[in-house]
């Protein structure tokens, strides 16, 4: 297996991960397991979508845990 994170492969697939009411929680639980340097990568991903996420009742799922982490630290805020 790679050591890439998944959720930058492709952005089609992580992003209706992100929307989905099951595999949200999949991205949930990788951003609370991974590594510093996976997640500063994945939630700069990430933040590029919070608008569009925020639409959708699942996606609203990660902005929240997203929010949580930037104000625990877990990443700048550019």
């Amino acid at each position: 297996m790679s050591s890439r994170p998944f959720l930058l492969t492709t952005a089609s697939p992580s992003q209706a991960m992100m929307k989905d009411q099951f595999a949200n929680y999949v991205v949930q639980k990788v951003l609370e397991t991974c590594d510093d340097q996976q997640r500063e990568l994945i939630l700069s991903r990430i933040k590029v979508h919070l608008n569009a996420l925020k639409k959708y009742t699942y996606g609203k799922h990660i902005v929240a845990r997203v929010e949580k982490l930037v104000a625990a630290g877990g990443t700048d805020s550019s």
